[in-house]
């Protein structure tokens, strides 16, 4: 996993219902990495804007449930199936330990080491699937959205690892906002790994604090953008 293959990607047919507008031929291609059920219509309305501006967008699944009601959706989507574990150098204990903890289970609880065994196992046998695919395809961003499981942290390692853009967006720290970062959500952005002095001169947005905030108290929501029928 230390070399990206060349991929020509130009001329590929885009993988969403709709048609390019500004160009015939692909500009990027971008996979949508795990994806979760919760959030289709989020990645649904972003995956038309992706491709009515030329991009080719596909999904890449782990589990076979949100497979089906990806495949159903009409979204051009691959399934990764186990195989034989093997583990390479990925840091898959350290990988199940953050999803044990995410679960609520943290070093020393109990059931803590057979669950963190199973997710061990789990992306083990995951691993040389995506390792394959991700080689063969070399898109050119994945895009990660929402919680940090070990399936989606794992994707992000093996596309590092391969040479890939990758991209994490999620919630905001504040009301109707969204996080954007390359390293990670919430602790685990590089915003985080920051030190207090490097925002000493960055400028303020009062403004968008105020709108926040307005938003939380009076409980609103914003306008919704449009979304199509579930199938």
């Amino acid at each position: 996993m230390n070399s990206r293959p060349a991929a020509k990607r130009n001329g590929r047919q885009a993988g969403t219902p709709g048609q390019p507008i500004h160009a015939k031929e692909t500009m990027a291609q971008i996979t949508f990495a795990d994806p979760g059920v919760d959030r289709f219509q989020l990645h649904d309305r972003l995956g038309r804007e992706l491709v009515r501006r030329g991009h080719r967008v596909e999904a890449l699944l782990v589990d076979r449930a949100a497979l089906t009601f990806w495949r159903a959706q009409g979204t051009n989507c691959h399934g990764l199936a186990a195989e034989i574990a093997d583990p390479m150098q990925a840091p898959i204990a350290e990988l199940a330990a953050h999803e044990c903890a995410r679960r609520g289970l943290p070093a020393g609880s109990p059931g803590h080491g057979r669950e963190k065994r199973r997710v061990e196992r789990r992306l083990a046998r995951l691993l040389p699937a995506m390792v394959r695919w991700l080689s063969v395809n070399a898109p050119d961003l994945l895009l990660l959205h929402g919680s940090r499981t070990a399936e989606r942290r794992l994707l992000h390692f093996v596309g590092r690892e391969l040479g890939q853009r990758v991209l994490w967006t999620g919630d905001g720290l504040l009301p109707h906002t969204m996080q954007v970062d390359e390293r990670g959500l919430d602790a685990d952005a590089a915003t985080a790994h920051r030190d207090p002095f490097d925002y000493r001169q960055t400028p303020t947005q009062p403004e968008l604090l105020d709108a926040a905030l307005a938003h939380l108290f009076a409980d609103s929501q914003p306008s919704a953008l449009s979304r199509r029928e579930i199938q």
